[in-house]
């Protein structure tokens, strides 16, 4: 009688005499790391690893692995924005890395002053809008997220803060 096969015996049997380059190996152990840094990161996150935890797994790691420094500062500068509190990100990055954190206060500082100043022009034009109707006051507060030339501004400086953070993120 004939053996039936499981479509696991037959993938089994024609893949046998496959082997991976080398070039295939690296591209999946990094892929690995890769996950395995973002894995460490998101428990940082969340409170269920601490910094002496990280800095032990990732001093490992390293050891292991060169291309884990490179991981880390991507996936660490990544997590760097605008609206966020950076504080933690940017004290990691100094503390794993042993990078200086003043360039990475810097642009955020620099970034979030650009973004006050789009604010207190769009008041400003709000409340010469609002003027030339004849309302003024001490009581008006104008909104200056009504502004239809916002979101693209707010666009563009998002953007730039971003090119810089890459640039700044190759340089460290």
């Amino acid at each position: 009688m004939a053996e039936i096969k499981s479509t696991l015996d037959l993938i089994m049997e024609r893949t046998k005499n496959m082997q991976l380059s080398p070039a295939e190996k690296a591209e999946i152990r990094l892929r690995e790391t890769s996950g395995t840094v973002r894995g460490w990161l998101q428990k940082f996150a969340d409170g269920l690893l601490s910094a002496e935890t990280l800095h032990s797994l990732y001093a490992e790691a390293s050891g292991k692995s060169p291309e884990v420094r490179d991981l880390m500062r991507a996936e660490l500068i990544e997590r760097i924005s605008l609206d966020g509190e950076n504080m933690d990100t940017i004290a990691l990055i100094e503390r794993l890395l042993d990078v200086p954190a003043a360039p990475l206060e810097d642009l955020v500082r620099s970034f979030r002053n650009k973004r006050k100043r789009l604010d207190r022009q769009g008041r400003d034009a709000a409340r010469t809008a609002l003027a030339d109707c004849g309302i003024t006051g001490g009581a008006v507060v104008p909104n200056p997220s009504l502004d239809p030339a916002r979101p693209e501004a707010l666009a563009k400086l998002e953007a730039a803060f971003l090119k810089e953070r890459e640039a700044l993120s190759a340089r460290l």
